[in-house]
């Protein structure tokens, strides 16, 4: 988000949000509107980040044009 422009979340909100992560993990973010976004994992809520539109600046990190790896972003989008 920061290498886009965009301000980073509260370190205390990422912490709550982030968790290590195995192979067959399920992370899932869901957009709670402009300014909000869910976690799950492995179907289990974790938490709520909320800043004035995190949803693009969080999305774009992995769907976006602009990502660090662009064919993990295509495929995300299932291109």
């Amino acid at each position: 988000m920061e290498r886009r422009g965009a301000p980073l979340p509260q370190r205390a909100q990422l912490e709550r949000c982030y968790r290590d992560v195995r192979k067959g993990d399920r992370y899932v973010a869901v957009s709670k509107g402009p300014d909000a976004i869910g976690f799950w994992l492995n179907d289990t809520f974790i938490c709520t980040l909320s800043q004035p539109q995190i949803k693009t600046s969080f999305m774009e990190i992995f769907l976006g044009d602009n990502t660090r790896s662009r064919s993990f972003s295509r495929a995300l989008r299932g291109e």
